[in-house]
């Protein structure tokens, strides 16, 4: 489970990195986050620290991580950054070019977990795909304080337990997508509690819905999971 966390997480953090402002322009900005992208590709730890993370579920597929690694950093190298921007870099490669891993994954996890990396891929570009098409406002609102600040510590407690869990039992898809709606449950009663104004809530909830809207979980089934 360690590896799907690392992807989907490097891939969120991207998003939320690019909704930081500073003096540099967008198009800069962008350029530069690409080119990070492809030089974090290319760093020889990096193979290291994806095998220590993979072998972990897949402990056979030593040489077929390496194969699938390399297949992802030609993609990546290939990359026009004049031609792109971080948006439509994800929109138009990060999927294409983590295909190999992806697939590599599929096939060694146990059958419950084959569509867990796909799911977990998607829901890391659904994520940027929603900061990058929302407006201003909203934008600048997934960065208030309100929403870190005295965060409910037994949310972010049941979280770490749960991927602890998850590191020796890896889930299915709909295993994951169970805690999900339980997380949700504890971070909507936070973010209700202390942020005030209806934008904040309303951004951060729905790039959280939209993140994982592949789980398929309506509004009324949150309430129906073991809740935090």
């Amino acid at each position: 489970m360690k590896v799907f966390c690392c992807l989907f997480f490097t891939a969120f953090c991207c998003g939320v990195v690019h909704c930081s402002t500073t003096e540099e322009s967008p198009y800069n900005k962008d350029v530069r986050m690409i080119a990070q992208l492809r030089q974090l590709a290319e760093e020889p730890d990096q193979l290291a620290k994806l095998k220590r993370a993979v072998l972990n579920v897949c402990p056979e597929s030593g040489e077929k991580l390496e194969k699938a690694y390399m297949k992802m950093r030609e993609c990546i190298s290939s990359t026009d950054l004049e031609a792109e921007t971080m948006c439509s870099f994800v929109k138009n490669h990060v999927e294409k070019c983590s295909r190999p891993i992806i697939s590599m994954l599929e096939q060694c996890l146990p059958d419950k977990s084959k569509d867990l990396p796909s799911f977990l891929m998607k829901s890391a570009v659904s994520s940027i795909r929603y900061v990058c098409k929302i407006d201003g406002e909203h934008l600048f609102e997934l960065q208030n304080p309100c929403l870190l600040n005295g965060l409910k510590r037994r949310c972010i407690l049941k979280t770490q337990s749960k991927m602890q869990q998850y590191v020796s039992n890896t889930p299915s898809k709909q295993e994951l997508c169970d805690f999900l709606s339980s997380l949700r449950f504890c971070l909507k009663s936070h973010v209700d509690s202390s942020c005030r104004h209806p934008i904040t809530k309303e951004a951060f909830m729905n790039l959280f819905d939209t993140s994982f809207s592949l789980c398929e979980t309506t509004d009324e089934s949150f309430n129906e999971v073991e809740q935090f």
